[in-house]
């Protein structure tokens, strides 16, 4: 009888993951047609037989069709199909669960960046974990120090709580308006001091600081290198960017020149930003070189993970800072369709045919 049961909630959870993937592959192929259909109602026209060879690629080469979506995505963005993309869903799935294993929750935790890294480039303050505060040193305050800490070199700062929903979580702080009792009860987050972009992002919008995406990665051989960058600017009134406003627009590397168009949430086409009529094409943003050497130095300090995506503000006096870093599922897709491919010579396409690591025991 228990063998009965056993079997008959096994059979119970094996369908439900059938449906859930079937679900999960239909949500998937609507998102992709869409945007398709928007990237080329802008005129993005690929070439002929592009969504055939995304196809057997995804088979072929992937492993499965579930790849094929964001592959047509990158075809339709490049105007023609690209040996050596990597699928955002294959990324996720595949790529960091095999390479980087546990230690890719590891930046999640927004309080362990400077921990980590001991950098001068990353605006902390002061933490709350556990209900306590900390400064940047994590040495425990009393609530009454908190002030004096957070105040003492800004007029304002940025409070972040250790999970944030798609940057619509972030809390300015003035000496007056600080409720220490709050944050307590928030129990876990960090406080940043309030960074002043440089002019160069005024000219595009001032309702937030414009932030730089660089993805490093850590070649077969070890070398840590930059292979992509985008900009993520915010709408005008704004107070952060945030995910479901923010526009993209690559950035070619290692000049520093922007693209020639950005790109909305919904991946609609725009050459000038929609607010203050920036025109993207031909311009050259300030620090791009220091920016690139930070983040591959950083990285190679921390080599438990392969590809690290940094959000970097370049400051009023040309000094990247570290806001945040992104690992556990990166995003690569944008970078992949408008610039790739980023990771061609990496192996990853062939990392679905190794066993994943257990997840308990050794790596």
């Amino acid at each position: 009888m228990r063998r009965l049961l056993r079997r008959a909630k096994n059979a119970v959870y094996e369908f439900d993951a059938r449906r859930a993937a079937r679900q999960a592959r239909a949500s998937l192929e609507a998102e992709a047609d869409r945007i398709i259909r928007q990237l080329q109602a802008d005129g993005s026209q690929p070439e002929p037989g592009s969504f055939r060879k995304a196809e057997e690629y995804a088979r072929e080469v992937l492993g499965a069709s579930d790849y094929a979506p964001w592959l047509k995505v990158y075809a339709a963005a490049a105007g023609g199909f690209r040996d050596g993309w990597i699928p955002d869903n294959y990324y996720g799935r595949i790529v960091i669960r095999r390479i980087d294993g546990r230690y890719r929750s590891a930046a999640d935790a927004k309080t362990f960046i400077n921990r980590v890294l001991h950098s001068p480039n990353v605006p902390d303050v002061a933490y709350v974990v556990r209900g306590m505060f900390y400064d940047r040193d994590f040495r425990l305050l009393a609530a009454g120090q908190l002030r004096d800490v957070l105040f003492a070199d800004a007029r304002k700062v940025i409070f972040k709580p250790e999970i944030t929903a798609r940057g619509r979580s972030f809390e300015e702080i003035t000496a007056e308006t600080l409720d220490a009792e709050k944050f307590r009860r928030a129990r876990h987050g960090v406080f940043q001091r309030y960074v002043q972009q440089h002019p160069f992002f005024d000219e595009m919008t001032t309702g937030s600081a414009t932030t730089l995406r660089l993805t490093t990665a850590i070649d077969n051989l070890g070398a840590v290198g930059v292979r992509a960058g985008y900009l993520r600017v915010a709408r005008q009134g704004d107070r952060n960017v945030r995910s479901e406003s923010a526009l993209r627009v690559a950035v070619d590397l290692p000049a520093g020149r922007l693209a020639n168009a950005g790109y909305m949430p919904d991946w609609a086409k725009v050459e000038r930003h929609p607010d203050s009529g920036f025109a993207f094409s031909g311009q050259e943003m300030p620090a791009i070189r220091d920016a690139t050497s930070l983040v591959v130095g950083l990285h190679g300090s921390f080599p438990q993970l392969s590809c690290i995506g940094w959000d970097i503000c370049i400051d009023a006096d040309g000094v990247p800072q570290i806001m945040e870093w992104n690992t556990s599922h990166n995003d690569i897709k944008f970078s992949e369709a408008m610039t790739g491919p980023c990771f061609a010579d990496l192996g990853w396409e062939r990392l679905w045919q190794e066993p994943e690591p257990r997840r308990s025991g050794r790596y």
